[in-house]
C-alpha cells in the first residue's frame, strides 16, 4: 500500500521548509532559556521536540523519493545536513548532563549546528515564497520590502 503513493518533489521541499521553521523555533526556544541561565524548560524541550518531528518526516519522505528513483535530483550534502541535525539531538539526549544551566546552554548550541547544518532548507523557503499565494501576504508585511529595499540599494551602489 505504500509502495503505491506517488510523491513529488515539491512535498519534500515544502517539509524542509518546515524544517527550516522547527529549527528557528528550537534556537529561539532554547536560546531564551540559555541567554536567561534558566533551567532546560519544558517549553524548550517541547521547541526541541517539535524541530525533530518535522525533521523526521523530512528524512521519511526523503527515503520515499529516494525509493522513487528521484534520489539523483538532490545533493549528498542536502542528506548530510539533516542526518547531523538529527544526530546533534541525538547525542544531546544521551549525554548525562547534570546541571540544568549547562543542559540549557547545550540544548542551544544543538539548535544552533541545526540552524546551520539544515541552512540548505532555505532555497525550499524561497521556492513556496515564489509558488504560494503567501507570497503576497509575506511581500506587504514590510520584512520583505525591507529586505528587498536593501538589496537594490546595493545593486545601485
Amino acid at each position: 500500500m505504500i509502495d503505491a503513493i506517488v510523491l513529488t518533489p515539491n512535498v519534500h521541499m515544502m517539509t524542509g521548509a518546515l524544517v527550516l521553521l522547527g529549527s528557528i523555533v528550537a534556537l529561539i526556544g532554547t536560546g531564551w532559556a540559555a541567554w536567561k541561565r534558566q533551567q532546560f524548560t519544558a517549553l524548550a524541550q517541547a521547541s526541541l521536540i517539535l524541530f525533530q518531528v518535522t525533521l523526521i518526516i523530512q528524512v521519511l519522505l526523503g527515503i520515499k523519493l529516494l525509493d522513487q528513483g528521484l534520489g539523483p535530483l538532490q545533493l549528498f550534502i542536502h542528506y548530510l545536513g539533516g542526518l547531523a541535525s538529527l544526530g546533534f539531538c541525538l547525542l544531546f539526549y544521551w549525554l548525562p548532563i547534570k546541571k540544568d544551566v549547562f543542559k540549557s546552554r547545550a540544548a542551544a548550541g544543538v539548535a544552533v549546528l541545526s540552524v546551520v547544518f539544515c541552512g540548505d532548507d532555505l532555497c525550499h523557503w524561497q521556492y513556496i515564497r515564489s509558488r504560494c499565494r503567501l507570497k503576497a501576504i509575506l511581500e506587504t508585511s514590510g520584512v520583505f520590502f525591507a529586505i528587498r529595499s536593501s538589496m537594490k540599494l546595493r545593486k545601485d551602489a
